[in-house]
């Protein structure tokens, strides 16, 4: 699946080298797909990834997996 993505976003021109890229994440499942294909991505495009957690008064578990998946 990851293929297809990088695939795509190449396709599109969806992010050049050195963007600067925002990436919402509340620690639900699609969120942490999204920034992990993200952090994938960056190892051939390099970009500059920013996450941000939204808070949507959950479990403290969701926040730590969010802080896990960074480097």
């Amino acid at each position: 699946m990851i293929d297809s993505i990088k695939r795509y976003v190449q396709e599109q021109n969806m992010f050049a080298e050195g963007d600067y890229v925002v990436a919402g994440v509340s620690g639900g499942a699609d969120s942490i797909c999204l920034l992990c294909v993200l952090l994938e991505l960056r190892l051939e495009i390099p970009m500059t990834i920013h996450v941000v957690h939204i808070n949507q008064r959950r479990s403290r578990r969701r926040c730590s997996i969010c802080r896990s998946l960074l480097p």
